[in-house]
């Protein structure tokens, strides 16, 4: 009553009710309890006795539509997907592998079947490249077995003195795409990928940021054409701003190349992580590493509900890719803890109407005609 007369007494039109968690001591009434829901009313009602207005956020946290009455069928979903390469003519009949789950919640959308690319079966780690680093800890196969729990630590790069970690072919390699994976307390990072004929001089192909709002993936496009190198080098040349301060070493776990085109940036676009999601710079004509629509053959209805496929494969290698979706696992943020949970799917009415169920509705419903 306070603060709202006090509002009213030097003019202001209203007011904003958010209910946040930004290190501000704990009250004794927790969020949504029957005695908050009461308190709430009361403000409205006195607000309305001193005519001004008052608005509420959708959820606890700063603006978002989360809340623990949201279910896993009801979060927002991200496209996940898993791939087997199948040798035809034969008889296919097993079952497909799981794409990633989170949650323990997974719906299957499609299953698509495609002549393998020429280049999709390209492996980098059977051309057996040597790692090196520009740090004195040397990476022997850390950086090319794949597993991102096993990585070396590069010194900070500092003004005219980039680090590096470094794969050297016997031939030249091809590839269309860079991955770069970071290792435990990545900080945000910058740098360069290069290649070079000779181990000596080195020419630029694309920039990168890594750690950027707790990303440690960078999927990086080197475009429609392939690049052949003996030499390929990923140089780390500035420490973001922020973990300058604290940083000590940049944890590095895998560089891995592929022959097959990738969209750039694809884990930003798809929402895997928080870095800057850019339009691809490159104008070139892609077709000749792109997946043709008329050679796509659906075989969704041949999928079981235990995820077993029994198809007749023609002649050829063909990839069968299986794509469901699964929840992001994101919860709104900074939230009380009663009031913390997933993010709802904006893209479904029904999640939507949950969502709005368990938090405005109720709070519509106390306050009655008081509602704008």
């Amino acid at each position: 009553t306070a603060d709202l007369e006090a509002m009213k007494q030097i003019g202001l039109g209203g007011a904003t009710i958010v209910n946040v968690d930004c290190g501000i001591p704990r009250g004794p009434v927790a969020f949504m309890s029957p005695e908050w829901r009461e308190l709430f009313k009361f403000t409205v009602q006195e607000a309305n006795r001193l005519g001004l207005e008052l608005c509420v956020e959708n959820c606890a946290g700063w603006s978002s539509s989360g809340g623990p009455w949201n279910t896993p069928e009801h979060a927002m979903q991200r496209v996940v997907t898993s791939e087997v390469r199948v040798a035809g003519s034969t008889n296919f009949n097993a079952a497909l592998p799981q794409p990633p789950t989170t949650l323990d919640f997974y719906r299957d959308i499609a299953v698509l079947a495609f002549p393998a690319p020429a280049d999709e079966g390209v492996r980098m780690k059977d051309f057996s490249p040597v790692a090196s680093a520009s740090g004195d800890e040397q990476p022997g196969n850390k950086l090319t077995d794949g597993d991102s729990k096993t990585f070396i630590r590069l010194p900070i790069p500092k003004r005219g003195k980039p680090q590096f970690a470094q794969l050297e072919f016997h031939n030249p390699f091809s590839a269309r795409t860079v991955k770069i994976g970071g290792g435990p307390g990545l900080p945000e990072c910058s740098g360069e990928i290069l290649v070079s004929d000779d181990g000596k001089t080195f020419r630029t192909l694309r920039s990168f940021v890594l750690g950027r709002r707790g990303s440690s993936t960078r999927t990086v496009s080197l475009g429609a054409q392939p690049v052949a190198a003996r030499f390929w080098r990923v140089q780390f040349t500035v420490v973001g701003a922020k973990a300058a301060a604290t940083a000590t070493n940049i944890p590095l776990a895998e560089i891995e190349l592929a022959p097959r085109l990738t969209i750039d940036n694809v884990d930003a676009k798809a929402g895997f992580s928080g870095n800057a999601v850019l339009s691809s710079s490159e104008a070139e004509d892609a077709a000749d590493g792109t997946v043709q629509r008329r050679n796509i053959v659906d075989l969704t209805s041949k999928l079981t509900a235990d995820g077993r496929l029994n198809w007749r494969a023609p002649a050829g290698e063909w990839v069968v890719l299986r794509l469901g979706y699964t929840p992001t696992g994101r919860n709104n943020h900074p939230a009380p803890k009663e009031g913390e949970g997933l993010e709802c799917d904006k893209f479904s009415q029904a999640a939507l109407d949950a969502h709005w169920a368990g938090f405005m509705q109720k709070v519509l419903d106390d306050i009655g005609p008081l509602a704008g």
